[in-house]
């Protein structure tokens, strides 16, 4: 069955708001350049999504199922035990040539402290994040846990362009728990 404009529309706006969001955060991206990314009016924009901040949940849960999408692809083919290096190094290559999916974490982590409903959205990305891992890797919760602690540990050195980034991928912190 064919999308709708509207639909086409709001996942135009959908992607150009992950790449602006990713690029100034939620405070530092107007609407207008939302609008012009797209090639629409404000007023139309604000037809499709009714406030800024509900163009940014939106943005980052595409962002979330974008990188739960990407690493599951990775994994599809690898038996369970075998998984989470292959998860790991997914990851890894992942935030390194998609500088959106790693800056927009890092700015719903950032808007989160400020805004309630953006930290319930930001925690439910997690949470998918977290219920993906455990259900592709068959880890547990705490598991699971950690690996996300290891990605964000990870987003944090590429985003501030740590010294030795190599010692900090996913897949070295990895190693290095044994």
């Amino acid at each position: 069955m064919a999308r709708s404009n509207a639909e086409d529309r709001r996942a135009q706006v959908i992607d150009a708001a992950i790449a602006l969001f990713a690029h100034a955060g939620y405070e530092g991206t107007r609407t207008s350049a939302i609008a012009a990314r797209v090639g629409v009016s404000q007023p139309y924009l604000f037809q499709l999504f009714p406030t800024k901040k509900a163009i940014f949940i939106a943005a980052w849960r595409a962002a979330c199922g974008r990188i739960v999408e990407a690493l599951t692809a990775a994994v599809a083919q690898t038996p369970r035990e075998q998984r989470l290096p292959v998860l790991a190094k997914a990851y890894d290559e992942l935030v390194t040539t998609d500088r959106d999916l790693l800056t927009i974490q890092i700015h719903a982590w950032s808007a989160s402290a400020s805004d309630t409903d953006i930290a319930e959205a930001t925690r439910a990305g997690i949470e998918r994040l977290r219920e993906s891992a455990i259900e592709q890797l068959g880890i547990s919760a705490d598991q699971s846990t950690r690996l996300l602690a290891d990605m964000a540990f990870y987003n944090i050195s590429v985003g501030v362009a740590i010294r030795h980034p190599g010692e900090c991928t996913v897949t070295h912190l990895l190693q290095q728990r044994g």
